[in-house]
Protein backbone atom coordinates (compact mmCIF):
# COMPACT_ATOMS: atom_id res chain seq x y z
CA UNK A 1 0.00 0.00 0.00
CA UNK A 2 1.41 3.42 -1.17
CA UNK A 3 0.10 6.57 -0.32
CA UNK A 4 0.04 9.27 -3.09
CA UNK A 5 0.39 12.85 -2.02
CA UNK A 6 -2.05 15.45 -3.50
CA UNK A 7 -4.89 17.40 -2.09
CA UNK A 8 -6.94 14.69 -1.32
CA UNK A 9 -5.37 11.45 0.64
CA UNK A 10 -5.33 8.59 -2.01
CA UNK A 11 -3.59 5.40 -1.22
CA UNK A 12 -2.47 3.14 -4.26
CA UNK A 13 -4.04 -0.31 -3.53
CA UNK A 14 -4.38 -4.04 -4.84
CA UNK A 15 -7.04 -5.82 -5.86
CA UNK A 16 -7.26 -7.53 -2.72
CA UNK A 17 -6.79 -5.30 -0.53
CA UNK A 18 -9.67 -2.90 -2.53
CA UNK A 19 -12.34 -6.32 -2.21
CA UNK A 20 -10.97 -6.52 1.56
CA UNK A 21 -11.54 -3.32 2.79
CA UNK A 22 -15.09 -3.20 1.06
CA UNK A 23 -16.75 -5.56 2.89
CA UNK A 24 -18.24 -4.71 6.15
CA UNK A 25 -19.13 -7.19 8.99
CA UNK A 26 -22.66 -7.87 9.14
CA UNK A 27 -23.50 -5.46 12.04
CA UNK A 28 -22.41 -2.60 9.48
CA UNK A 29 -24.26 -4.08 6.92
CA UNK A 30 -27.52 -4.04 9.21
CA UNK A 31 -26.69 -0.43 10.49
CA UNK A 32 -26.61 0.61 6.74
CA UNK A 33 -29.92 -1.05 5.52
CA UNK A 34 -31.70 0.16 8.74
CA UNK A 35 -30.38 3.91 8.08
CA UNK A 36 -31.36 3.24 4.25
CA UNK A 37 -35.25 2.03 5.57
CA UNK A 38 -35.27 5.00 7.55
CA UNK A 39 -33.95 7.60 4.90
CA UNK A 40 -36.53 5.91 2.47
CA UNK A 41 -39.23 7.05 4.89
CA UNK A 42 -38.01 10.17 5.19
CA UNK A 43 -38.37 10.45 1.79
CA UNK A 44 -41.68 9.28 1.40
CA UNK A 45 -42.87 11.39 4.30
CA UNK A 46 -41.96 14.77 2.88
CA UNK A 47 -44.45 17.12 1.87
CA UNK A 48 -44.73 19.62 -1.19
CA UNK A 49 -44.58 22.80 -0.24
CA UNK A 50 -46.65 25.06 -3.19
CA UNK A 51 -45.23 28.16 -1.15
CA UNK A 52 -41.79 26.95 -1.77
CA UNK A 53 -41.31 24.10 -4.13
CA UNK A 54 -37.67 24.49 -4.65
CA UNK A 55 -37.43 23.20 -0.96
CA UNK A 56 -39.13 20.33 -1.59
CA UNK A 57 -36.97 19.17 -4.60
CA UNK A 58 -33.54 19.94 -2.77
CA UNK A 59 -34.90 17.53 0.49
CA UNK A 60 -36.02 14.86 -2.25
CA UNK A 61 -32.53 15.08 -4.12
CA UNK A 62 -31.18 15.29 -0.99
CA UNK A 63 -32.68 11.78 0.17
CA UNK A 64 -32.24 10.32 -2.88
CA UNK A 65 -28.81 11.06 -2.79
CA UNK A 66 -28.11 9.25 0.85
CA UNK A 67 -30.36 6.31 -0.66
CA UNK A 68 -28.24 6.25 -3.38
CA UNK A 69 -24.77 5.89 -1.29
CA UNK A 70 -26.35 3.58 1.03
CA UNK A 71 -27.11 1.07 -1.71
CA UNK A 72 -23.85 1.63 -3.38
CA UNK A 73 -21.93 0.72 -0.17
CA UNK A 74 -24.17 -1.88 0.53
CA UNK A 75 -23.72 -3.42 -2.77
CA UNK A 76 -20.09 -2.81 -3.32
CA UNK A 77 -19.51 -4.87 0.06
CA UNK A 78 -22.19 -7.59 -1.18
CA UNK A 79 -20.14 -7.67 -4.51
CA UNK A 80 -16.21 -7.55 -3.08
CA UNK A 81 -17.77 -10.48 -0.65
CA UNK A 82 -18.76 -12.80 -3.57
CA UNK A 83 -15.29 -11.90 -5.15
CA UNK A 84 -13.37 -12.77 -2.21
CA UNK A 85 -15.69 -15.82 -1.56
CA UNK A 86 -15.00 -17.48 -5.34
CA UNK A 87 -10.90 -16.69 -5.15
CA UNK A 88 -11.26 -18.85 -1.56
CA UNK A 89 -13.04 -21.34 -3.90
CA UNK A 90 -10.78 -21.32 -6.61
CA UNK A 91 -8.00 -21.37 -4.08
CA UNK A 92 -9.43 -24.39 -2.59
CA UNK A 93 -9.62 -26.65 -5.68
Amino acid sequence: MQQITNSFQVFELSDTEIATGSIFSNLQIQVLQNRRALVAEEKIALDYDPENPGNFIQQEAAKKAELQLLTYLIDCSNAALEVMQAARAAEAK
